[in-house]
């Protein structure tokens, strides 16, 4: 990696753009030079013979086995190899494997798959990294098994495609891979470096003004004075300023290598032979490789007729950063680069990505399904603008036209959104949000094509799993939105005490700790209502859909939904929405207006679900008339909603079909008087309608009840014992039961109101 001295400090003052690009070019030109002077050194020993040949492979899977701590998430960089050298180890290795990346893969066959098992490999240390879905135990036992037929079959040694595959890989993971995680965190010291010299610069500003103007009968003090605290401020600020521009200079230096459009497109060239190569082990099974039968092996069906694929295939006993890398580097090109991303982006990703979100088991590592699940967002970003100035994505309608994405691709992305409330990771509970925001991003791209909205409906009828989606979606909403308009709340509460009079009379220290207060409130609001805008316009897209409505009307779902949005109405349209009402409120994505209009829509799209009707009438706690009456008001002037009947007119039946519920919900209390006890559901106080035993604690409940339970919990609510769905027992006995009192109830109601 180049010096950044090349660049001089400080960047910021002394160089501008234009000087930067131009060092920047004249390093790739240096290093281009310095490459081709390594092939033009090292080329004639590999064509020399096995012996130079060995000798010059050997020493390059010495030199990455001897740097393989850089791999590790936190490495000491001085005792490990610099990133100019593992930088030009790899660019060696990216020429003499572009043979084998020609536009057919012919060479696919060559590369064996089994190399890591085989005694002649060079990289024995790959045997201790975590493997893709098999344990350590398991992989030696493969690789046993493996050498005991190898030795049986007098395999040859492996060839010289097999080991610079293999050594590429190597030199990707050790070098490139491993210096884009260095810089990215190195971006990151940079900005915590900036924000501690406006921090100090701040500090000495007070200092000196503090040391121009000393109180009046001031005595010396056991504490430095004003004037010697603003010195030692002003060092520090002057060393944290050097050391910024140090640390950007360093940067520059980094980006010039990592941000090499030639380069890109070597390592690009690279991956796609390792997605196809990939591919072909997933159709591979072991016993196959270890016959000689790879060459007759057929490629992946990709009109997805595959039986779902072995966990013991080779592919689960590769390293999982072979994938990590692959996926880390489409991120990098994305966040840094996607104009090129959404140029040069290949097919074969897409179908890698498909194949490998369709299998759970293939990978066990849910972080890496979620990496995969980014780089398809990135499809949707619109970075370019169509003749009439709209927004548009190059590789958006690859998501429509590509085969296994009409097939899979709707399917993979409600199963994952499902399967990420559990990932095993510390940081699981805030990773699912950002995880989900992309999903629902790619969900919101596609939902106007006739294909993925078929699947979608097709999804919504297999009623089991998508009620798990479609809870999980109602949970989030009324999480992010909890969250976002509470501290919103703070943030309101916050901004009026600092605009009073009595702000300027607070101590110093109070003031710090409520700026602090503040700036953590905007950062949760923004993140949470960002969040909750986009789970508010999937209940949208999935509401106005007749087809896919069914799900969000199960007993167990419906009720929910309907306290979930009444509550969060209640908190726009409501006495304290006033409370909401902040300084600059698109800097925290909140547009009350629009996220109303939201919630009004989903309101009128389920106003023909007596289901939704009677849930809404269930809602003692948030439910009130006014609120509809204020919102429609609301939406009318701001032209949101339709002054007609398919509008406001629509939503004025909803409200007097729900006031008719509520009063016929009354009517029949007062009709059924009081209730026995063993006809009320232990969890919900509320009479059963379908009562269940539970089998192992032997209680009774009502179905919804222990439906809606089941979907977060798997156990038994009384003994903790699992349980499924299918076990429950129907109570028909107190069913029947419940049924004649309700009849001769209703009837002893009917006789005293018809005596005189």
């Amino acid at each position: 990696m180049a010096s950044p001295q090349l660049y001089g400090a400080p960047i910021g003052r002394d160089r501008n753009l234009a000087d930067v690009m131009a060092a920047q070019e004249t390093l790739r030109g240096t290093c281009l030079t310095i490459t081709n002077a390594l092939s033009a050194l090292t080329m004639p020993l590999i064509k020399r013979g096995p012996q130079t040949k060995d000798a010059m492979l050997g020493w390059l899977a010495r030199a990455f086995d001897a740097n393989k701590a850089r791999g590790r998430l936190r490495v000491d960089r001085r005792h490990v190899a610099s990133d100019g050298f593992m930088f030009n180890c790899l660019k060696l290795l990216l020429l003499w494997v572009q043979p084998m990346t020609d536009f057919g893969l012919t060479k696919l066959h060559l590369i064996d798959p089994a190399y890591l098992f085989t005694a002649s490999t060079r990289l024995e240390a790959w045997s201790d990294e975590t493997a893709m879905a098999v344990d350590r135990a398991t992989w030696l036992s493969m690789r046993d098994r493996w050498q005991q037929r190898h030795t049986a079959h007098h395999q040859a040694a492996p060839k010289f495609v097999t080991e610079v595959f293999y050594l590429t890989l190597a030199g990707l993971h050790y070098g490139f891979l491993a210096t884009i995680k260095f810089y990215t965190q190195f971006q990151k010291d940079i900005d915590h470096t900036a924000s501690e010299i406006k921090r100090l610069r701040a500090t000495w500003r007070a200092q000196t003004a503090a040391a121009a103007t000393p109180p009046a009968g001031s005595t010396a003090a056991a504490t430095l004075s004003p004037q010697h605290q603003a010195t030692l401020t002003a060092f520090m600020l002057r060393k944290a300023i050097a050391n910024h521009d140090h640390m950007v200079a360093l940067q520059l230096a980094m980006q010039a290598a990592l941000f090499d459009r030639a380069t890109w497109d070597q390592i690009i060239a690279f991956y796609r032979l390792l997605a196809g190569w990939m591919l072909r082990i997933l159709a591979t099974e072991p016993s196959q490789v270890i016959q000689g039968q790879l060459e007759a092996v057929p490629r992946l069906n990709v009109e997805g007729r595959r039986h779902p694929l072995p966990a013991d295939t080779l592919f689960a006993t590769l390293p999982e950063w072979v994938v990590e890398d692959y996926v880390d580097f489409y991120v990098f090109v994305c966040r840094h680069h996607p104009v090129l991303f959404q140029e040069v982006v290949p097919d074969d990703f897409l179908t890698f990505a498909m194949v490998i979100l369709d299998q759970p088991h293939v990978i066990k590592n849910p972080y890496l399904k979620s990496k995969l699940v980014e780089v398809l967002f990135y499809f949707t970003l619109p970075i370019y603008r169509d003749r009439d100035g709209q927004p548009i994505s190059r590789v958006r309608d690859s998501l429509a036209i590509h085969p296994l994405c009409q097939q899979r691709l709707v399917r993979v992305l409600l199963r994952f959104y499902v399967d990420v409330e559990q990932t095993g990771m510390a940081s699981q509970f805030y990773d699912k949000f950002n995880i989900r925001y992309n999903i629902s991003q790619i969900i919101r791209a596609i939902w106007d094509q006739p294909l993925h909205r078929h699947e979608i409906i097709k999804q919504a009828r297999a009623l089991t799993s998508f009620v798990r989606f479609v809870n999980l979606l109602m949970n989030d909403t009324t999480y992010l939105l909890d969250e976002a308009l509470t501290k919103l709340g703070d943030i309101h509460s916050l901004q009026k005490e600092m605009d009073s009079a009595e702000w300027a009379t607070q101590p110093q220290a109070y003031q710090e700790e409520k700026r602090q207060a503040l700036s953590q409130a905007e950062r949760q609001a923004t993140s949470c209502m960002s969040l909750g805008n986009e789970t508010v316009h999937m209940l949208q897209l999935f509401t106005q859909e007749s087809e896919i409505v069914e799900p969000f009307m199960e007993a167990y779902i419906v009720e929910r939904l309907a306290a979930m949005m009444n509550y969060n109405l209640a908190a726009l349209a409501g006495p304290k929405c006033t409370e909401l009402k902040v300084r600059h409120p698109e800097r925290y994505h909140f547009n009350p207006k629009r996220l109303l209009s939201e919630l009004i829509l989903i309101y009128l799209h389920l106003a023909d679900q007596p289901a939704f009707v009677a849930a809404m009438a269930k809602d003692g706690r948030s439910y009130a008339r006014q609120h509809f009456e204020r919102a429609g008001t609301i939406l009318i002037k701001h032209h949101l909603l339709d002054p007609g009947p398919k509008g406001l007119g629509a939503l004025t039946q909803l409200v007097s079909a729900i006031e008719a519920a509520i009063a016929a919900d009354v009517q029949e209390e007062d009709d059924l008087g009081d209730v026995p006890d063993h006809f009320m559901d232990p969890l919900m106080f509320t009479i059963m309608n379908e009562p269940v035993i539970l089998p192992t604690s032997n209680m009774t409940l009502d179905l919804s009840t222990i439906k809606s339970h089941l979907l977060s919990d798997t156990h038994d609510p009384f003994n903790r014992q699992p349980l499924v769905i299918e076990d429950v027992v129907p109570n028909t006995a107190l069913k029947a039961e419940i049924a004649a009192w309700r009849a001769a109830r209703r009837e002893a109601k009917q006789a005293a109101n018809a005596a005189p």
